[in-house]
């Protein structure tokens, strides 16, 4: 009886969703030119299953199962060119402004650690028993920055 209940909770709160499901495959029925007419009559076919199943009280996660996929392939069709488009728009955008972006961003990193460099060799010249982290206190001083993160760049030669 528990299970009874149970069953009827889970039919009650999965009907309205199955209702949504027909009535989108009807109306995909009606359009005249949409791709998915095939997906479409199988929703429906797998819908009256899964309602014939649950009358006659018989277990129907397989055909819940299945009318999930065919809403999924349903999805995916009509997402598809948005999908393509997407993907040409996000590798325009990276060949034309992000790698030439990227590329001067990294010129700009390196000659700022190349300064770094210079500067805290010409310090350990000077000061040979100073740690990275005095070197880079100094640094960021002297020419502005993060003493951190100047301190991991440097390294004593």
């Amino acid at each position: 009886m528990a299970r009874d209940i149970i069953n009827n909770l889970n039919w009650l709160s999965y009907l309205p969703r199955l209702v949504r499901i027909e009535k989108t495959a009807r109306w995909i029925l009606e359009q005249p030119d949409d791709s998915r007419h095939e997906i479409a009559r199988e929703i429906l076919k797998t819908a009256a299953q899964v309602r014939r199943d649950h009358k006659h009280g018989w277990d129907t996660s397989n055909f819940v199962d299945t009318l999930n996929q065919l809403c999924g392939r349903a999805d995916a069709e009509i997402f598809a060119p948005y999908v393509k488009e997407s993907a040409k728009r996000r590798e325009r955008f990276r060949d034309q402004v992000a790698e030439p972006r990227n590329k001067q961003a990294r010129a700009e990193g390196n000659a700022r650690r190349a300064e770094w460099q210079s500067a805290a060799d010409e310090i350990w010249s000077r000061h040979p028993e100073w740690t990275a982290s005095d070197v880079a206190r100094r640094i960021a001083k002297d020419r502005g920055g993060d003493w951190n993160t100047i301190r991991r760049r440097i390294a004593r030669k």
